[in-house]
């Protein structure tokens, strides 16, 4: 009776259904039922359909024995707003989508503020380049689009400045591109994707085996952050027999090497790569330390090489030579190798070894993982002719999802956050489901999940969230560290948590706990509360908790934090990315107090350090510069336009809360342009965790009630407010 009840009740759906959607619903047999099944769409372009059906069947059934009941949309040149209603209609209670083929691509733009990184001009860059390629249109029902115009399957769309402006997508979506490069033998590689996929049960060995890479120039150069991440996965999968391996570029003067043969002969399930990283390069590793006179003057050599070669003309190379033999007192013989073919080719070979590119992702690369991480950028641009994610999943390895950016994104974000729930059977579309970014994707399958090692026989995946107070509470107050963090998280959400609770949590036994504890602490938008919950988090003893707790202080401003920002950046030089990001803090404030602060520490935690006192004025010198550069040509009236705008963009990265009544002034004087008014608002924006907050909204309505306001400016101050208030 659940499954004839179940079709019944969306038979009138599909005869009401119009467009160029058709939609099956689910058929699934009685005997097929263990419970109410979860219900789950297959969108797919009516081409890859039909030449793909039997595929895609051989998948359905294995959704089958998940107790999946899959929608399929069969889409023939609907648009994505079609798509996206037709996704939001099929159930209230789909847990997940699955974008297969030619499925339009949504390119998103007035929405940087909803990527960790992205930052590019969109009045100096064409549209492909500004926008950002995102399935948040499908999964995010609160968000609200205006269509700009279509070009091939990209479909271009602004955010509405007047629907919301926070993330919160209502199921995780997937999508299986193949990218214009291997075009010609789409339907072969979809085919024989959904076949490696339809036999894939969740099952791992008696040992759950995780791999990380840490590549240069990432947090990866504090060695404390790359330590303690053992800990944390450690931790993650402490209710399951696990081995978690972490491999780090300086372990080897070969590192690509190690990584082909990891991904080919190790054992992992999942890899996970921290980098660098474009669409069609992962940048592995660098030069390391050099022992012998012969390899530094090599590499010397080759790096002045380099720069020769990207000269445009005769003239522009004997200058720059004459200016290296200046600089570092070279002769003409330095030089006699840059140019030669052999030289070049000697060259390009070494910098072939650094980095893995598509071209080393030919017939022989064979992933074994089943689930990888590119925690990288652009590695999942989709958009791109050929990305780097593409072809993990297309390989006649075992990769069957892989997690990427289709933009840039920040290094600190927490690609890794819930990942302990991989370890109790959730499938990986919920990971990209908590962690949502505009940037962040996932390709291929999304209900990949991985089987308890202690269980012999099938266990479903858990495929959805708790929806009700109940089930929020259930998690919260349980035992398993993973749920509980996780639970923090949701009931935090909705109200469900008091502060006094969330206190106790950040200084539990469990990594994970902290985590979320803080992170719902400063969610409350209280200044005292926030200055409680740095003042004990930036003194963790885990490197990730007090790197949180740094990323999060730049963006409040609160006076009374200054001091413990201080004390914490001279008193502890080793964490890395920690001093790093409370550096950064340190620029909220004005340079005066900042400097200031800086040598009281000094004073009260390294009197005897002269040196160190030396080191903190300069830096409170570098502060006023940085300051100076940014307002200085914001309040004069002879300064170019562009060194103004450029001043304005800077603040997004930098908020200097002390400037913001000079902003406001700035903006309603009479002489200032509607593009810099227009800019200087937008960046007003970026103060969405100021504890200064409420007076820039009191300042955008004030404004928005003037009659005079270009079109442009008006739009801007909307969303201004909306992105501080909903």
């Amino acid at each position: 009776m659940i499954g004839l009840t179940f079709l019944l009740s969306f038979a009138t759906f599909i005869s009401a259904l119009a467009g160029d959607i058709k939609v099956i619903p689910p058929a699934m047999k009685k005997r097929e039922l263990l419970s109410t099944p979860k219900p789950f769409a297959i969108v797919v372009d009516k081409d890859t359909y039909e030449n793909v059906r039997e595929a895609i069947d051989l998948y359905r059934a294995k959704l089958h024995r998940l107790n999946i009941a899959d929608y399929r949309l069969i889409v023939d040149e609907a648009t994505p707003t079609e798509i996206r209603n037709a996704l939001h209609e099929i159930s209230p209670d789909i847990v997940g989508a699955f974008l297969i083929g030619d499925i339009p691509i949504a390119m998103i733009s007035n929405a940087q503020h909803l990527t960790t990184a992205f930052k590019m001009d969109e009045t100096k860059f064409d549209l492909h380049r500004a926008s950002v390629p995102s399935d948040r249109f499908y999964d995010d029902k609160g968000l609200r689009f205006q269509f700009l115009k279509q070009d091939g399957l990209f479909y271009y769309y602004r955010l509405d400045e007047d629907g919301a402006q926070k993330l919160d997508p209502a199921f995780f979506v997937s999508r299986l591109t193949v990218p214009e490069a291997m075009k010609a033998d789409a339907h072969t590689l979809i085919d024989k994707y959904l076949r490696k996929a339809s036999k894939d049960n969740g099952h791992v060995d008696q040992t759950f085996r995780l791999v990380t890479y840490a590549g240069h120039g990432y947090n990866s150069d504090c060695l404390m952050a790359w330590a303690d991440e053992r800990k944390l996965y450690d931790e993650m999968f402490s209710e399951s027999r696990h081995d978690v391996r972490s491999l780090n570029y300086r372990s080897s003067h070969d590192m690509k090497s190690v990584i082909l043969d990891e991904l080919a002969h190790g054992d992992a399930d999942v890899m996970i790569f921290n980098e660098h990283g474009s669409n069609d390069t992962q940048y592995l590793t660098t030069n390391l330390a050099i022992n012998d006179r012969k390899t530094a003057l090599n590499l010397f050599q080759a790096s002045l090489y380099e720069a020769l070669r990207k000269t445009k003309s005769p003239h522009a190379l004997d200058s720059l030579k004459s200016d290296y033999s200046r600089k570092y007192h070279l002769t003409s013989d330095f030089f006699s190798e840059a140019l030669s073919p052999q030289r070049i080719s000697a060259d390009s070979l070494r910098e072939a070894g650094y980095d893995l590119t598509l071209g080393d992702m030919g017939r022989d690369f064979c992933p074994k993982p089943r689930f990888v991480v590119l925690d990288a950028c652009y590695n999942g641009d989709f958009s791109a002719d050929d990305y780097i994610a593409a072809h993990y999943l297309f390989s006649d390895g075992n990769t069957l999802a892989v997690q990427a950016n289709s933009r840039n994104v920040l290094q600190d974000r927490r690609t890794n956050e819930d990942f302990g729930l991989l370890a109790l059977g959730y499938p990986v579309g919920i990971l990209n489901q908590l962690v949502p970014t505009l940037e962040g994707h996932l390709f291929g399958d999304p209900t990949v999940y991985f089987q308890r090692p202690s269980f012999k026989v099938l266990i479903l995946p858990h495929l959805d969230l708790p929806k009700t107070r109940k089930q929020r509470k259930s998690w919260l107050n349980g035992n398993n560290p993973n749920l509980r963090a996780a639970g923090i998280h949701l009931a935090a959400k909705h109200g469900e948590v008091d502060t006094q609770t969330l206190f106790m949590m950040l200084r539990d036994d469990s990594i994970v706990i902290r985590l979320a504890a803080f992170k719902a602490l400063v969610a409350k938008d209280d200044a005292e509360i926030r200055t409680r919950a740095f003042r004990v988090a930036i003194a963790d003893k885990h490197e990730l908790v007090a790197r949180q707790a740094a990323l999060e202080v730049k963006k409040w401003g609160i006076p009374a934090t200054l001091p413990l920002i201080a004390d914490a950046y001279v008193r502890d030089p080793h964490r890395l990315r920690v001093r790093f990001n409370l550096l950064s803090a340190l620029y909220a404030f004005s340079p005066k107090e900042s400097g200031e602060a800086l040598l009281k520490a000094v004073e009260k935690l390294r009197p005897r350090d002269a040196q160190l006192r030396k080191r903190m004025q300069a830096k409170a010198g570098e502060l006023q510069r940085f300051r100076d550069n940014i307002i200085l040509p914001l309040k004069d009236h002879s300064a170019p336009l562009k060194a103004k705008l450029q001043a304005a963009r800077t603040i997004r990265n930098y908020q200097i809360h002390d400037d913001i009544d000079t902003l406001m002034a700035i903006i309603v004087d009479k002489g200032t342009t509607d593009d810099l008014r227009w800019t200087l608002i937008e960046a007003l924006g970026w103060f969405a965790s100021s504890y200064r907050k409420a007076e820039i909204i009191d300042f955008c309505r004030r404004e928005l009630a003037r009659s005079d306001l270009d079109n442009k400016v008006h739009a801007e101050l909307r969303q201004t407010i909306n992105r501080l208030t909903l």
